[in-house]
């Protein structure tokens, strides 16, 4: 097959980029490409290079025409002959276009809504006649059309249809949230319909129905973010590009596919041909099928109610269908977990993710199936889980691969003797499966891949489900429980499918799981080792804890579901609490014995003649003939997971030993096994117990009939004889820490012989020589067990016989590691043969041990610490006397001892003579009835109140000792700590300091956690705070901010404490009473329209002010009697204990004008101000000093002189009429700058008001918080200084806080601390100044801002380009010590170019009125937009100018998003960079930096601090009221320097108006003129 596509010819109509309108084949520039539906069902394609941006569609249309006719003059149609369809009118001017969204395109084409270089569908229309429906050669598929000839050989029906349903089932997993899921396949003779709701397809190139046609094009095929959370339900199953068509073509030899998608309004169809494509499948031939557009039906809107939805036809079929009911099971099988899962969500509700009809019958409904069946016969218990993920390395140059596993283990028990599993395999049959596994080799694992069940997977065990346990009647019951235990597989897309996908391929990964739970193999042909992490329940876990995990498990699944025989065939005998539980095979307390019981068809009864095969059980080496004694059944009648047993007397035990049950008719029946020995009943089962007759057993009786020998202990003397040291005697007893001798040596003696023990060995006659094994066994007795029922084995060896001395047959034993016996007590010393065919006797010697007497101590017999109360009695507790090894030893004579209780340096209590009683030979006495008193308990407070408590003899030489943990008593009275009651006692008050402190009778602080009852009266606990409280560790209940007062001034309030229903404690308050009053006399009558000024209150206790009126929680407010006149909601700060009201404004009508002052929260507490109002007088402003009044004057004064002539008098009158003018002009400039200054005066007054008023929204703690804000700037200072040492931002802060000689920053630098660009903005959100601080850089951040001429000021270079260090920035660091090492930057604002734009209307922060982002695929603004970084920012109003040069010029449009997620949805939207409030940073399109560590340096944030001043504003409104005030803080700081400048003018203008003016009068006086 040829790897390369056939050429196809380029149709194109190009416009070249002079304009002219020729034609050009050059692919340079942007390609349209279109792919047009004709009216008479033909297909063509159009390209058009570097078009205008829109094309009328008359020209658009020609174009097309001009296509077809060069295709029709070329290599034939697009689409063969067209003589049978009807033709079309090419007339442009009635035709139109439609796009695959349903727009109609009727006057131009905008090329701007299509996506160059991508094919674009377009159906041509006519204005008359009807659209067709269906296109010849619409779609074209794939040229890789050979596979056809190769379909997979193990396609059957049922693969090759779920090959076609997993896309369906894909497809509806995508839908949205409240969407309907819905997949529904119906199956019959003729065709094969499925149909699913999931997103659709349609003419767009990216989600073309072509697609699922076209081999290898498929856009899921693998998805990387595959759940991480079993059962893994991804439905991303393809993975070989060719399972739909391959499919549909396998199961027909036709198929209609029909899709739509939410976007486009037409439902999409294609014709698949399995003959006509097998046809055209070669090299040369390119492969076409038929398609066609049409709306949607009735019934597919119905199905999918969104409207998206694709249903695939196939007809002609050339498989047979199976049973319908088997395929529903069969399908529900595959499909079960997307039908119906118990493991969605948190809930334990089952839920169907996918609604899935066969037939139109819900699967979910349908109760076959292996899965359904395998449910209901499992049991109820929990199943055991375990998580595994898979890792291989694949090498340097590789990336790891990853997979993950779940697997489920499911026990099925058996239930009345009867395999819950051959249960489910008989079911299984009965519904018509040709199942052919039974018990044996049943599938013990089935794996699901992404939910999917591979049917062909069906492994037969894990080597985790087998047992490690070899021998024994355990390791039997577990094997069998073991067979009842199914592996359900969970796997994510790490593991691979075979192309089928109905089994794992071969890989690594199924290899390592297949092999799970067996040991590692050593392969040094394999280079890539498969890691595997173990989890169960979030836990780590290796593989040893892990079999260790399952075998428990398995072992209670048994315990509580198995129920092996329901009963017998006799009634039992029911047996409490059996003794030999070890040797009858049981674990519980309760068993019925039967005589009968009925086991494979076969009876069993007592008495019974039966042969146990070789190695039934692991210490069975040979065949064992027995006799049944008994079967024992665990618990009562009903109960599950008792294991039974069979007691079997093996022939060589006689009757006597054998099982026995004493009293089996009483109350309370005994079973004793003694030597028989007990089998599971499972070997009936297995074959492995067999009933024999009476001759078969009586025969091998019969061989055993021999003489048994005995074993003999060697002497001492004989041990002489041998050389060989041992001074071991078991007559007399010895002391603790006795030694044992290194060796012990026994022989087997004949059973005629009697003379062993004491003769000599002077030759072998006497000694069995056989080659027989010899144990050892010393058992230590328990307490007074005589009989060792339950011993302690403490040593055991098996010795060969061996040659010493040149006597044979000597057992040696070496006792070399024993050395000592230091528990005193009974030793049992055993020997046995190895073998008991033999006969050979065992021996048996008892061993005393007595306690050392010769040394003793003390020991307190308690197991756990001493706990002891105060004003209780000790514990009672018992002291014993041991030796040195721990053995009991009786007291001496004794009957007073001292007792203490200490810890470190402090003794709590002692008692110097305590009297005691000892029994005589007694190694014990008891304590008793000690009462405990003491007051330093709070001196091991802080020691978890843990001590040690010691008895010691009265002359010192024993003693004992033990912690104690040493408790304060119960609560017997209270103490205030702190209590600043009176103070906080207002109605409506909460009480801020009130501490009780807890004691007991002793005085000691009781014990933390200690609840009492606090009981009040007029009081109230606030923040849903209870009366039931809890001691604290320091011994107080803490009720500081907790009490809320109730009551009205003058009354009474309590606080009582009680502790189990006593009070121990009661204290009563009395509120205070107080009163409003005006702090200076009000005036009593004032002008109409004019306002009282600085009206002070106070609150006033017992004649004093109360200063605990402080704070913004204390407030008041006024009303009058004149609506609308007074601000009624502004409430005023109390300032310890007064008020200042700025100003009150008076009506501007006459009369009498009452307000009132009043509390806030408690409006009793108030006082009335009456004012009576006057009608102000019309006032003349006029200047004292006016021109007219001095013209007055001068006329006065410039009477005509006679005696002058008429020169003298001219130049006299000329003179004075100067002087008079200047006079008048000063005098009216004195006039204008008092006008001015009296209207600087009311305007001040005004902004003083108005600040006053904005003070009292914010509250008394205005000042703080104002500070706060000027506090961050000096913090950020202080952090520049600290974390930035070395900048030069770091010199502008020091040299702010310091005095230098000779130098002024402003003038030498033109520039300060403040001009640095982080102390100039502040923000209300600390993530956006930590991004925005992220997004400048520290460099930036610590930039100052200037002038040209300033910038030039900084840094001046030698002539060898190096930095002067006693110029600029240099000179001024060196002056305070400190080397500049870093760089900077110096901000220039008068070279940078400002916002070339709009200001937002009304603004008063000056906003920049920038666009919202848009962007050309949608219309809605971008989720989680924030706003533009440069309007984020807070300036002052001093410096809003900045935002528009600096600020612009430093972020530009830089975007602010709330979450990483938002900012990467929009990257449409993002023009010049984004951030979000969560870190992430975009400094160019597309370019995301990753940036870990945190900035040092960020702007200031306001918000936070400011935001609790308001409760009913936001910290934005916050902002804008202190704003508010700071601005007109600085109009008010202008108008006063206006003002000084007005008054030094205005003093300097009246004084020359006074020297003119004097000057004046002289001349007039005097009638002369200065001489000139």
């Amino acid at each position: 097959m040829s790897s390369q596509r056939p050429l196809k010819r380029k149709l194109s109509n190009c416009y070249a980029r002079d304009g002219n309108g020729s034609s050009s084949n050059s692919d340079s520039g942007k390609a349209y490409k279109f792919q047009i539906q004709l009216p008479e069902g033909l297909t063509t394609h159009l390209t058009l290079h570097d078009p205008p941006e829109q094309m009328q569609v008359t020209e658009f249309i020609k174009n097309i025409q001009k296509e077809l006719e060069r295709d029709s003059n070329g290599s034939g149609s697009p689409t063969g002959s067209a003589s049978k369809r009807r033709k079309v009118k090419w007339n442009p001017s009635h035709m139109y276009l439609q796009d695959v969204f349903g727009k109609k395109i009727s006057s131009a084409v905008l090329f701007s809504r299509f996506a160059p270089n991508k094919c674009h569908l377009l159906t041509l229309h006519e204005d008359v006649g009807n659209s067709v429906e269906r296109y010849k050669d619409m779609w074209v598929l794939t040229p890789y059309t050979d596979v056809l000839e190769e379909l997979p050989a193990e396609y059957t029906f049922e693969t090759a249809l779920v090959d076609l349903i997993d896309n369906s089932l894909q497809a509806v997993w995508s839908n949205d949230r409240g969407e309907k899921r819905y997949i529904g396949v119906t199956v019959s003779k003729e065709k094969i319909i499925i149909f699913d709701s999931g997103c659709g397809m349609d003419g767009t190139e990216d989600n073309s129905i072509s697609k699922w046609g076209k081999l290898w094009s498929s856009n899921h095929r693998v998805n990387d973010e595959i759940s991480r959370q079993p059962p893994y339900l991804q439905p991303f199953f393809g993975m070989f590009g060719y399972g739909a068509p391959i499919s549909a073509m396998c199961l027909g030899r036709n198929a209609t596919v029909s899709s739509k998608s939410k976007q486009c309004p037409k439902v999409y169809t294609l014709h698949l041909s399995r003959d006509s494509l097998t046809d055209s499948s070669t090299s040369k031939s390119t492969w076409k099928i038929d398609g066609g557009i049409r709306n949607p039906l009735k019934d597919e809107k119905e199905l999918s109610p969104h409207e998206s939805f694709t249903w695939v036809e196939i007809y002609n079929l050339k498989m047979k269908c199976p049973d319908k009911y088997k395929l529903q099971c069969f399908l529900k099988d595959i499909y079960f977990p997307y039908i119906q899962c118990d493991e969605a969500g948190n809930s334990n509700k089952t839920v169907m993710p996918v609604e899935f009809e066969v037939n139109d019958v819900n699967l979910a409904e349908v109760s076959g199936g292996e899965m359904a069946i395998a449910n209901l016969h499992s049991c109820n218990g929990p199943d055991f889980v375990v998580q595994l993920n898979f890792s291989l390395n694949k090498g340097k140059e590789f990336e790891t691969r990853v997979a993950n596993a779940r697997l489920k283990f499911v026990y099925f028990p058996i239930v009345e003797g009867e395999e819950r599993i051959n249960s489910m395999l008989k079911k299984l049959k009965k519904d018509g499966y040709d199942i052919k596994e039974q018990f044996e080799n049943f599938s013990r694992v089935s794996i699901r891949r992404l939910g999917r069940l591979l049917p062909d997977a069906r492994w037969k065990q894990l080597p985790l489900m087998d047992s490690k346990l070899r021998v024994g009647n355990e390791a039997l019951s577990l094997k069998s429980c073991l067979r009842r235990v199914k592996c359900f597989v969970d796997t994510d897309a790490g593991f691979f499918p075979t192309p089928s996908k109905t089994d794992l391929a071969q890989d690594p990964f199924t290899f390592a799981l297949k092999r799970f739970g067996s040991k590692p193999i050593s392969n040094d042909k394999e280079k890539h080792e498969v890691s595997v992490v173990i989890c169960r329940n979030g836990k780590r876990l290796s593989m040893s804890q892990l079999e260790k995990d399952y075998i428990e498990w398995v072992r209670q699944m048994h315990e509580l579901y198995d129920q092996e025989i329901k009963c017998g065939e006799d009634e039992p005998t029911v047996i409490l609490s059996p003794s030999c539980k070890r040797k009858l095979g049981i674990t519980q307390d309760v068993i019925r014995v039967h005589e009968a019981i009925k086991r494979m068809g076969k009876s069993w009864k007592s008495g019974q003649k039966v042969k146990v095969a070789k190695g039934a059980i692991g210490t069975l080496k040979e065949s064992m003939y027995a006799t049944l004694e008994y079967i024992i059944v665990e618990g009562l009648l009903g109960d599950a997971g008792g294991e039974t047993r069979l007691i079997c007397r093996p022939i060589e035990i006689p009757d006597d030993q054998g099982c026995k049950i004493s009293d089996p008719s009483g109350v309370n029946p005994i079973i004793e096994i003694h030597k028989s020995v007990s089998f599971p009943v499972t070997l009936i089962d297995a074959g492995k117990i067999v009933a024999i007759d009476q001759d078969m057993f009586d025969s091998h009786f019969e061989k055993r009939l021999v003489e048994v020998p005995s074993i003999n202990i060697l002497s001492n003397a004989q041990h002489k004889d041998l050389e060989i040291e041992s001074v071991l005697s078991f007559g007399a007893p010895v002391r603790a820490g006795y030694s044992l001798p290194k060796e012990l040596v026994a022989v087997i003696r004949c059973a005629s012989n009697s003379t062993l023990p004491s003769a000599p060995l002077s030759g072998q006659k006497l000694i069995v020589k056989v080659d027989l094994g010899m144990n050892l066994e010393i058992v230590q007795a328990c307490d007074e067990d005589k009989e060792f029922n339950h011993g302690k084995i403490i040593f055991t060896c098996k010795r060969k016989p061996i040659s010493h001395g040149g006597i044979k047959g000597l057992y040696v034993f070496c006792l070399g590691n024993l050395k000592k016996l230091f528990k005193a007590g009974l030793y049992k010393f055993s020997f046995s043969a190895t073998s008991e065919e033999f006969g050979c006797k065992k021996l048996e010697k008892i061993l005393t041990v007595k306690p050392d007497k010769r040394s003793a101590k003390w020991k307190f017999c308690n197991s756990t610490p001493f706990s002891v109360r105060v004003g209780a009695c000790l514990p009672s507790t018992s002291v014993k006397c041991y030796d040195s090894y721990d053995n009991c030893v009786p007291f001496g004579p004794m009957s007073q001892i001292k007792l203490s209780i200490y810890c470190e340096d402090h003794i709590l209590a002692e008692i110097k003579n305590l009297k005691i009683e000892v029994p005589d030979q007694g190694s014990s006495f008891t304590i008793s009835d000690v009462e405990f008193e003491s007051s330093k308990v709070d001196k091991i407070r802080q020691n978890s109140y843990m001590a040690t408590i010691e008895i010691t003899s009265l002359d010192g030489l024993y003693s004992a000792t033990a912690p104690c943990k040493v408790l304060p008593g119960a609560l017997d009275h209270v103490k205030l700590l702190r209590a600043q009651v009176k103070k906080y006692l207002a109605p409506g008050h909460v009480i801020k300091e009130l501490i009780l402190e807890m004691f007991d009778s002793s005085e000691n602080h009781v014990e933390e956690g200690t609840e009492v009852a606090i009981n009040v009266d007029n009081l109230s606990f606030q923040n849903n705070f209870g009366s039931i409280h809890k001691v604290n560790s320091d011994g107080c209940v803490d009720l500081s901010g907790l009490l809320k007062v109730d009551s009205s001034y003058g009354s009474e309030v309590c606080i009582s404490v009680s502790t189990q229903g006593k009070e121990v404690f009661r204290k009563s308050f009395i509120v205070p009473r107080r009163e409003i009053r005006v702090v200076a006399e009000v005036p009593f009558s004032c002008p109409s329209g004019s306002k009282l000024r600085n009206i002070t209150f106070e609150v006033v206790s017992d004649g004093t002010i109360d200063e605990e009126f402080h704070g913004v929680e204390y407030t008041m407010r006024i009303r009058s009697d004149q609506p609308g006149l007074i601000d009624e909601m502004v409430q005023y700060s109390f300032n310890h204990g007064r008020c200042t009201i700025p100003a009150i404004p008076v009506p501007r009508k006459a009369g009498q004008f009452f307000f009132v002052a009043y509390d806030t929260h408690y409006s009793e507490l108030q006082t009335s101000v009456e004012v009576h109002v006057t009608q102000a007088p019309k006032i003349e402003l006029e200047s004292p000093h006016t021109p007219h009044r001095l013209s007055e004057n001068f006329q006065l004064a410039c009477s005509p002189i006679s005696c002058w002539n008429d020169e003298s008098l001219q130049t006299y009158l000329g003179y004075t009429q100067k002087l008079q003018e200047e006079v008048e002009a000063i005098g009216q400039k004195v006039g204008t700058l008092e006008r001015s200054m009296d209207l600087l005066l009311n305007r001040k007054t005004d902004l003083e008001s108005e600040i006053s008023i904005l003070k009292a929204k914010l509250g008394e703690q205005y000042d703080k918080h104002v500070n706060l804000l000027e506090g961050t700037k000096e913090t950020m200072k202080q952090e520049i200084e600290q974390l930035c040492p070395d900048t030069m931002a770091s010199v502008l802060v020091q040299v702010s806080k310091k005095a230098i000689p000779n130098l002024n920053l402003k003038n030498e630098l033109k520039a300060d601390c403040d001009s640095l660009v982080a102390l100039l903005a502040t923000v209300t959100d600390p993530r956006l100044s930590r991004v925005l601080a992220k997004y400048l850089g520290e460099n930036l951040m610590l930039s100052v801002i200037s002038n040209t001429e300033g910038s030039r000021s900084f840094v001046q270079y030698d002539s060898d380009g190096k930095v002067n260090k006693s110029y600029g920035i240099h000179k001024v660091a060196s002056t305070l010590g400190i080397n500049i090492g870093k760089s900077f930057n110096v901000i220039a604002l008068d070279k940078i170019s400002p916002f070339v734009g709009e200001l937002m209307n009304g603004d008063a922060q000056k906003k920049l009125a920038i666009p919202l982002p848009c962007s050309p695929h949608s219309q809605t603004d971008p989720a989680g937009f924030v706003g533009y970084a440069v309007n984020l920012l807070n300036l002052s109003m001093k410096k809003l100018d900045l935002r528009a040069t600096l600020f612009y010029h430093l972020f530009g449009q830089l975007q602010v998003y709330q979450t990483r997620n938002d900012m990467e949805q929009a990257l449409d939207y993002i023009k010049e960079g984004a951030v979000s409030l969560d870190g992430a940073i975009m400094r160019r399109k597309g370019i995301v930096s990753h940036e870990d560590q945190e900035p040092k340096i960020v702007f200031p944030v306001v918000a936070p601090l400011v935001a609790p001043l308001l409760q009913k504003a936001s910290a934005e409104d916050v902002y804008g009221i202190i704003m508010q005030i700071t601005e007109k803080n600085n109009i008010l700081e202008e108008l006063l320097a206006t003002y000084e400048e007005a008054l030094e003018m205005h003093r300097a203008t009246l004084k020359l108006f006074r020297t003119k003016y004097d000057h004046l009068q002289i001349v007039i006086e005097t009638k002369s003129i200065p001489i000139q």
